[in-house]
């Protein structure tokens, strides 16, 4: 073997290998940085508008206005509808949905109305008929007609407005605020201590 041919080709090598050395601690700089970047990114989920009537979105702490609306109209929509039998469904559904804060006496609101259901042996319904949503309030406004029917009472409609209040909780929305009354919205209502 000649000696120089192994000189510069074990030179070559050497060069080689140090450039790879180099690309090789640029590309793991590299992956460092885009892990950093993608743990500490707030995801945001869009959701189209099929089952909404506009498009929504949801992140670890916060929602769109269309996606808290929707959250409100679903709420709205099971505690207006009830009768006896549908009770325990309904205890169970939205107490799945509620902030610790408020799980206690909405269940128990909940347990009561159901009672008097039975006792009383109604149905009610409810048709929402406007939603507002109170940016600075936080507040979500679903007003409909809630009819109640049973054999002892005949059909009076009623105009109920649910107020609605949510956090977001790790993606998860949580009822923490509810009011329930008679009429019409009314953006400045105080709510009478209990």
């Amino acid at each position: 073997m000649k000696t120089p041919e192994f000189l510069n080709s074990w030179k070559g090598v050497q060069l080689e290998n140090r450039f790879h050395r180099l690309l090789l601690a640029g590309s793991i700089a590299a992956n460092i940085v885009l892990a950093l970047g993608v743990t500490s990114r707030d995801v945001r989920v869009e959701l189209p508008p099929t089952p909404l009537p506009k498009e929504a979105a949801i992140t670890a702490d916060s929602a769109s206005p269309e996606m808290l609306t929707a959250w409100g109209m679903y709420v709205a929509t099971l505690l207006g509808n009830a009768d006896p039998k549908s009770a325990k469904f309904l205890t169970e559904t939205i107490a799945s949905n509620l902030s610790p804060a408020i799980y206690n006496d909405v269940v128990a609101a909940i347990d009561k109305q159901a009672a008097f259901l039975r006792e009383e042996q109604l149905a009610v319904a409810f048709t929402p008929t406007a939603t507002e949503f109170d940016g600075k309030r936080g507040v979500v406004a679903i007003t409909g007609e809630q009819v109640p029917t049973g054999p002892s009472r005949d059909s009076q409609r009623v105009l109920r407005t649910y107020e609605l209040g949510f956090e977001v909780r790790n993606y998860k929305v949580l009822l923490n605020n509810l009011d329930v009354y008679d009429g019409r919205y009314q953006p400045r209502r105080e709510v009478a201590a209990n």
